[in-house]
This record gives structure tokens, C-alpha cells and sequence, in this order.
């Protein structure tokens, strides 16, 4: 298959330093950005930043990449229903490809639940 899908979840403009989110989390993020601080690959952030993104493979369908996340997402539920509440949180999946036709976007349960318990907006990004 000549696309990819991932999915990322990330906490922006919260007071909490990223930092201090992993530690609590006990989870290590694909992004930890302090407001101001620089990024090579992007311009400077302008708030905190805090992001994990799923390990499927690519062709993997979305669920396959949520459960790759799901477990310590949702067993930290409490914690990120705190932290989404002081800033946001986004959960987004990325579907990439050079094909027009979309492959199916099916979110399952589990994680529109998450998404739902801590007052996170969805995002489907189709990119070509």
C-alpha cells in the first residue's frame, strides 16, 4: 500500500511544563517542547507542547495504531482530563499518501471514549 497512518496526541498551552507531564505520565513523548524553546525542524514553539504518536506499521489500519497508544493513554485518563483542562488536547490521525482515494478512517470506541473523557478534539489530516 502506498499510504501511511498515524496518530498523535498532544497537550498544548498547558501550564504544566512538558517535562513535568512525562513525569507524572511516566510516559515518554515523541515531542517535549517548553514555550520558546527551539526546534530544528520548526519555528519556535508558542506554548508548551507535549505529544505522543502510535508505532504501527505502515498500511496499518487506525486501530492498530491506537492500540499501540491506547493503554498508557487511557490508564493515565485522570491525569490527561487535568492537563487537557488547563490547556488542550488534540488527538489527530494522519493518513499519508499519494493515492486519491482515502483508505478508511474507522475510529474505534475505545478511542473516541478517550478522546470524549477528557474533552479532546479529533483531527483527521488527509495528506498528499
Amino acid at each position: 500500500m502506498h499510504w501511511k497512518i498515524f496518530i498523535s496526541f498532544s497537550l498544548k498551552a498547558t501550564v504544566t511544563p512538558p517535562r513535568e507531564i512525562s513525569a507524572m505520565t511516566g510516559i515518554k513523548p515523541f515531542t517535549e517542547l517548553i514555550r520558546g524553546e527551539r526546534d530544528s525542524a520548526r519555528d519556535l514553539p508558542r506554548s508548551n507542547l507535549w505529544t505522543v504518536r502510535s508505532t504501527g506499521q505502515q498500511g496499518d489500519s487506525v486501530a492498530k495504531h491506537w492500540q499501540t497508544i491506547e493503554q498508557e493513554l487511557v490508564s493515565k485518563i485522570d491525569i490527561f482530563r487535568r492537563l487537557a483542562a488547563e490547556g488542550s488536547a488534540v488527538l489527530t490521525v494522519v493518513v499519508d499518501g499519494p493515492e486519491a482515494r482515502c483508505p478508511p478512517i474507522e475510529i474505534p470506541p475505545s478511542m473516541s471514549f478517550f478522546a470524549g473523557s477528557i474533552g479532546a478534539i479529533v483531527d483527521i489530516d488527509h495528506l498528499q
